[in-house]
């Protein structure tokens, strides 16, 4: 079912791309949700990171910096054309830090959902060096991966190494390189889980200091991984943002 009207509510002559950054240890597929609520004129484009999906054989990078110079080689060829970002979580701040590059077209908006603000993650716990039942245990608590597959061996074995990769990229950021010139013109839409126990509103709302323009607050009911619960709730409100963004 799609979500919104397929003409009314968008006032663009382009299609407009949103481009989605997956949480740590996901892949591109962990958007296949959204492609399936989206109106026609609006494409959903997730990136892959190396060592999963149809990057599976590339070796992992562990660093936000050489992720987001990667991303931004792919994001470019794909074309010049009218685009959001979305990032959840740890996509979040790859999100960030590709945007920070201006390697595309300014986005319209940079949906920040579940992550805090870069110079709160050094102070974080490090789990990228958890023992791997202490790992698998925190994944489950976060409510992101269901817990049978938590059990299959074949399926922890290839999610821990990228995992752990997108942790440390993670929680090694250098919050100082990226506490620079604040982003000009790009609208910061920050959204959050109203139960979510890993991220606090003062870590959400620091994010404002890395941008020129006020930054829109959009709770939701659940956890961390809230987007996995209401999807149309999430979606619908992205569609919201983008039309308003459009028509200025």
């Amino acid at each position: 079912m799609k979500v919104g009207t397929e003409t009314a509510t968008h006032k663009c002559q382009e299609p407009l791309r949103l481009i989605c950054f997956p949480p740590a240890g996901a892949g591109a597929a962990f958007f296949y949700p959204f492609k399936l609520l989206a109106p026609s004129w609006l494409s959903i484009e997730p990136v892959e990171l190396p060592g999963r999906g149809a990057r599976f054989g590339e070796r992992p990078l562990r660093s936000v910096d050489a992720l987001a110079d990667d991303l931004c080689r792919r994001i470019r060829v794909v074309g010049d054309f009218p685009c959001a970002f979305f990032g959840h979580s740890f996509g979040a701040l790859l999100a960030f830090a590709v945007a920070q590059r201006q390697c595309t077209r300014a986005p319209l908006a940079l949906f920040i959902s579940a992550c805090p603000a870069p110079h709160h993650i050094s102070a974080r716990p490090k789990l990228h060096q958890l023992a791997d039942r202490d790992l698998l245990d925190v994944l489950g608590r976060l409510n992101g991966t269901a817990w049978e597959l938590l059990e299959n061996e074949e399926f922890v074995a290839l999610l821990l190494p990228i995992l752990r990769a997108d942790l440390e990229a993670f929680e090694s950021c250098d919050a100082r390189s990226m506490d620079g010139a604040k982003i000009e013109g790009i609208k910061p839409v920050l959204m959050c889980g109203t139960n979510d126990e890993e991220i606090s509103i003062a870590e959400m709302i620091a994010w404002k200091r890395y941008f020129d323009q006020p930054v829109s607050q959009r709770p939701f009911p659940g956890d961390h991984f809230f987007i996995l619960r209401r999807p149309s709730l999430l979606i619908a409100s992205i569609f919201e943002e983008l039309s308003c963004q459009s028509q200025k």
